[in-house]
C-alpha cells in the first residue's frame, strides 16, 4: 500500500513553534579590562575548556603594497616555541586564521592546563617575537596557503568580488596577500603592524568552559592588560559597482558571481538580509528535491546550473549580499540574472507568508548550527563582540529579532538593496559567453520600481 504524501507546510506549521521555544539561553559574561580589552565568558561543566584571542587587525589595515602583513605576523605567533613548547607537551590544539576584518587563535585543552597555556598565548600576542628569520620562514607557507586559495573557485570568485566593490581599500585585498607583496614585506613591517593594531580597543579574550567570570578577566589581564589601550577607528570604505570577467574556455564549467552592497555589522538590516538569502536558497545536486524554494528548484528542475548559493558579508562599515552560481551552459550568466531579478521582484511584492516563517525557521537553524560545540560557540563569541551584532547576543535574543522581523521589514530593506540607484559588482569566471552589458545591468530591477 502506498504512503501518504507529506505535506511540507504541515511539517513547518510544527516545526516552528517548537525550534523557537528550543532556543538555548545561553549565558554570556562580558566585561572589559581598564585598556579597553573586552572579556568573554561562557561557563560550560566538561574536563576541557576552549579560549581564545580575537583581534580587529586583519588585512583590510594592512599598509599600502604590503599585503599579507596580518597574516605574517598571524603565522609567527602560532609557530612561536614560546607557544608551541607548552602546546606540544599539554596535547592542546591552536587554531588561527586571518580575514579581512580580524584575526584569531583558538586553543581546546584539559581544564588543568588552561592557566599555562592561556598565560604562553596571550604573553607572545602581547608582545610577539618577531626577527627577520622567523618572518622569513613563514613567507613560503604563505605563498602556498596563497595558491591554494586560488585554486578554489568559488574562495577566488569572492576575492575578486570584493576587488571589484570596494577597489583602492583595504577590504578589496586578498586577506593571505599576493607574492609579489608577502616578497617585500620586512620584519619592521611587521612588528609596526603588531604595534598599531594589537591594542586593547582592538582586542577580545573568549573562554567556553570551566573558568567563570572572573577567573577568565584574570587569565586574561595578565598579559592583555598590559597593551596599549588603541584608538577606535572611524572607518569609510567607497563602494564600486564593476565587473571582472575571466574567459577561460579550458575549464568545463562556469562560475558566476553577483552582488550588492548592504549595511554594516550592527545594521538592523542584517537580519532581515540573512532571512533573504534563504528565501533565494541553495542548491546542488547532492540535495535532490530537498528545497522548498521557487527559484533553487528551478535550478534543479531545469538542469539549469550545478550548484547555487547565496553569501552575506558585513564589515565595521559596510557589506557585500549576493549569489554564486556554477553551472556548464556558455551562457548561464544571462540565464541566472534574468530569474534571479525575477525571484526578487516576486519576494518584494508577492511573497506568501508560509515562504517567509519557512525562511525565518531556517535562519534560526543556521544561527542555531553555529553555536554547536565550544570551538564553534568560542568563535561566535569572537566574532559577535568585535562587531558582528556590536555584542554577544545569545541565540534567544537573536530568534526573538527573527520573529519580530514582519514581511514589510524583508521587502523594505532587499528593495533598499535591490532597487536603490545602485549598479551591481559582477565576476565571472570560465566559459561564460554573451554578457550583458554592465551599463544594462540595472534594467533587470529598475523597470520594476514604483
Amino acid at each position: 500500500m502506498a504512503s501518504s504524501p507529506v505535506i511540507l507546510s504541515g511539517l513547518i506549521k510544527h516545526y516552528v513553534p517548537v525550534f523557537r521555544d528550543a532556543a538555548p539561553k545561553a549565558t554570556y559574561q562580558v566585561s572589559r579590562l581598564v585598556n579597553g580589552t573586552r572579556v568573554g565568558v561562557q561557563q560550560r561543566a566538561g574536563p576541557a575548556t576552549t579560549f581564545g584571542v580575537f583581534l580587529d587587525a586583519g588585512s583590510r589595515y594592512e599598509a599600502k603594497g604590503k599585503n599579507g602583513t596580518a597574516a605574517l605576523l598571524q603565522r609567527v605567533i602560532a609557530k612561536d616555541n614560546r607557544i608551541v613548547a607548552p602546546f606540544t607537551k599539554a596535547g592542546a590544539t591552536l587554531q588561527s586564521f586571518t580575514d579581512r576584518q580580524n584575526v584569531g587563535f583558538l586553543v581546546t585543552c584539559l581544564n588543568e592546563d588552561v592557566s599555562t597555556l592561556a598565560d604562553a598565548l596571550t604573553g607572545v600576542i602581547a608582545n610577539p617575537n618577531v626577527t627577520a628569520n622567523a618572518v622569513d620562514a613563514e613567507k613560503e607557507g604563505l605563498i602556498l596557503a596563497q595558491a591554494q586559495r586560488a585554486r578554489n573557485p568559488f574562495q577566488s570568485g569572492l576575492d575578486q568580488m570584493h576587488s571589484a566593490a570596494f577597489m583602492g581599500s583595504g577590504l578589496a585585498g586578498n586577506p593571505l596577500g599576493t607574492e609579489e607583496c608577502v616578497a617585500g614585506i620586512t620584519a619592521g613591517d611587521v612588528t609596526d603592524f603588531a604595534n598599531e593594531f594589537y591594542s586593547g580597543c582592538n582586542t577580545a579574550f573568549i573562554s567556553v568552559g570551566d573558568p567563570n567570570s572572573d577567573q577568565g578577566a584574570a587569565l586574561a589581564q595578565k598579559n592583555l592588560g598590559g597593551l596599549k589601550e588603541g584608538i577606535p577607528r572611524s572607518l569609510y570604505t567607497r563602494y564600486f559597482s564593476s565587473g571582472q570577467y575571466d574567459l577561460n574556455t579550458h575549464v568545463p564549467t562556469a562560475h558566476c558571481f553577483f552582488g550588492y552592497k548592504v549595511p554594516g555589522t550592527t545594521h538592523k538590516a542584517k537580519i532581515p538580509l540573512m532571512i533573504w538569502r534563504n528565501l533565494i536558497g541553495e542548491w546542488t545536486p547532492k540535495r535532490g528535491l530537498a528545497t522548498s524554494f521557487s527559484l533553487a528548484r528551478l535550478m534543479q528542475t531545469t538542469e539549469m546550473a550545478l550548484k547555487l548559493d547565496t553569501f552575506q558579508f558585513h564589515y565595521h562599515e559596510t557589506g557585500l549580499w549576493g549569489t554564486y552560481a556554477k553551472g556548464a551552459d556558455r551562457v548561464i550568466y544571462q540565464k541566472i540574472m534574468y530569474h534571479l531579478a525575477d525571484e526578487v521582484n516576486r519576494c518584494v511584492r508577492t511573497l506568501d507568508d508560509e515562504e517567509f516563517e519557512r525562511a525565518k525557521t531556517m535562519t534560526k537553524a543556521q544561527l542555531f548550527n553555529q553555536v554547536q560545540g565550544p570551538e564553534a560557540t568560542a568563535q561566535f563569541m569572537g566574532d559577535s563582540i568585535l562587531g558582528a551584532f556590536g555584542d554577544i547576543q545569545g541565540l534567544d535574543h537573536l530568534f526573538n529579532e527573527i520573529d519580530t522581523t514582519t514581511m514589510k521589514d524583508l521587502q523594505d530593506n532587499v528593495g533598499r538593496v535591490w532597487f536603490d540607484d545602485v549598479d551591481p559588482v559582477v565576476v565571472n569566471m570560465g566559459p561564460v559567453f554573451e554578457y550583458t552589458p554592465h551599463m544594462h545591468l540595472r534594467s533587470y530591477t529598475y523597470w520594476w520600481r514604483d
